[in-house]
């Protein structure tokens, strides 16, 4: 059936989303030849159809969440992202080439900036709603305030935050780098 998708990116999406809609899974072997192709607007489907045990594909899904969170396409990322939280627990430091423990490294880079975002958010939401009396540019009020127990407490308390650091983690002990 993969065997149908060409270089016709409307009709390769449709055929892609078809087979998603109809509960299809396909191993990494199957998908890889897609894959390869290099065409980041079909990751998001091969991501769906991928079987979500397939840890032949952690290489591919880590470039792809790395791709897809360097040009914020958040499906791709969000996808590949969620099928690595499943298959890094079977990953081992020497299971990786140095490629593959450079994609890490650049993927736990890329989360740390979207949590910094995210906080930057919750920070200007917390401002904007409650009327806070705190000056934007008083970098040390600001810096006080994200000290505070309660905005700590509400970064711990959201499941974005808790999804991330465990990712982060469970990166690094992909690594043998342990807590940083």
């Amino acid at each position: 059936m993969l065997g149908m998708v060409s270089d016709d990116g409307e009709r390769d999406q449709a055929l892609l989303r078809a087979l998603e809609d109809h509960g299809e899974r396909f191993t990494w072997a199957e998908i890889a030849p897609l894959a390869s192709r290099g065409q980041p607007a079909l990751d998001a489907y091969l991501v769906a159809l991928l079987e979500p045990a397939d840890g032949a594909a952690v290489p591919w899904l880590l470039g792809c969440a790395l791709r897809a969170g360097q040009a914020q396409m958040v499906n791709a990322g969000w996808g590949a992202e969620a099928l690595l939280d499943q298959l890094l627990a079977r990953v081992r430091s020497e299971d990786l080439t140095p490629r593959d423990r450079d994609r890490c490294r650049a993927l736990i880079d890329v989360i740390q900036r979207r949590l910094i975002v995210a906080e930057e958010l919750l920070l200007e939401a917390f401002l904007e709603e409650e009327g806070y009396p705190i000056n934007p540019s008083a970098e040390a009020e600001v810096r006080e305030f994200r000290q505070s127990d309660w905005f700590q407490r509400e970064l711990r308390q959201s499941s974005w935050y808790q999804r991330d650091t465990q990712r982060i983690k469970e990166l690094r002990r992909v690594l043998g780098e342990g807590d940083q």
